[in-house]
């Protein structure tokens, strides 16, 4: 169950509205309508593939009692708010009525509306808590994008993406053999290293080689997501994992025998991807239509 809640963060990074894509969007210049559309069929494909070892794993265990009809339209109707966030957010994008940090704010207040009035859960002092941290991971969060920009300063004054771009066409390595190098790079930074971190040492990079192919930046997100979010649960960060487990109050040791798995399911979706880039660039292109 840990394994399987931190590998379905992936779904988040994928599915909008995602923070990755914004995230991508920004330091690519791609319009973040774009990158959401790139995202939902990919995650969907992902879904398939954890309900696949969900019904692999769980095959032996005894199915409990049915839930009745009236327990079921209960338990809907009290998850019809939540349901409404996502609405509130691509809704408003889509039609053009809100921007991205706008629709982002106005979902913070309805989620916000919802704790305290639909759901009563949240007091004033867990919304002052909530803040807090909101804060300390937002100031952290801006202080890896300061260093990050004055890398990226610093790689276009010595034009060490042309260099590499030059290396690579110079040596006749294929859009395939980029890829394989891609998914290294990415497996082993996000193996020890926030993703957040990995995203802006690398994705100016390998934009800049990726538009040298005349190959699709929504290609690129999608595959890079896909090998990046491996490393939410491979030891020795794997903060997906260490984040399940305390929601669960488990010790996270049990779950690492589990890893292989997911991770292997991880490589063999973004194998799929990087074949099959009509994946992310199929819904984009109708919205442009």
């Amino acid at each position: 169950v840990i394994v399987l809640a931190a590998s379905a963060a992936l779904l988040e990074a994928l599915i909008p509205p995602s923070n990755a894509a914004i995230l991508f969007s920004a330091l690519t210049n791609v319009p973040v309508s774009q990158t959401f559309a790139a995202g939902m069929l990919p995650g969907l494909i992902l879904l398939c593939f954890m309900v696949l070892v969900v019904l692999v794993k769980c095959r032996n265990i005894r199915n409990p009692e049915p839930a009745s009809p009236a327990e079921r339209w209960r338990s809907f109707v009290a998850a019809l708010p939540g349901l409404f966030t996502p609405i509130i957010i691509l809704g408003g994008i889509y039609a053009g009525l809100l921007t991205p940090s706008e629709s982002a704010a106005v979902a913070g207040v309805w989620a916000i509306f919802m704790g305290f009035i639909i759901y009563r859960e949240l007091t004033f002092k867990s919304l002052q808590m909530a803040l807090r941290e909101t804060a300390t991971i937002t100031a952290i969060i801006f202080a890896i994008i300061a260093t990050a920009t004055f890398l990226s300063v610093v790689l276009t004054y010595s034009q060490i993406p042309q260099q590499i771009i030059n290396y690579f066409t110079e040596i006749g390595v294929t859009f395939t053999l980029f890829w394989v190098a891609l998914a290294l790079i990415c497996l082993l930074l996000g193996t020890f290293v926030e993703i957040v971190p990995v995203f802006y040492l690398t994705v100016p990079i390998f934009a800049a080689i990726v538009i040298s192919f005349n190959q699709s930046l929504l290609h690129l997100y999608v595959v890079f997501v896909a090998f990046a979010g491996i490393g939410m649960i491979t030891p020795p960060v794997c903060v997906g994992i260490y984040t399940s487990a305390s929601v669960i109050q488990e010790n996270p040791a049990k779950a690492f025998r589990e890893v292989p798995l997911f991770v292997c399911v991880g490589i063999l979706y973004g194998i799929l991807m990087i074949f099959i880039p009509e994946a992310s660039t199929w819904l984009p292109s109708l919205l442009v239509q």
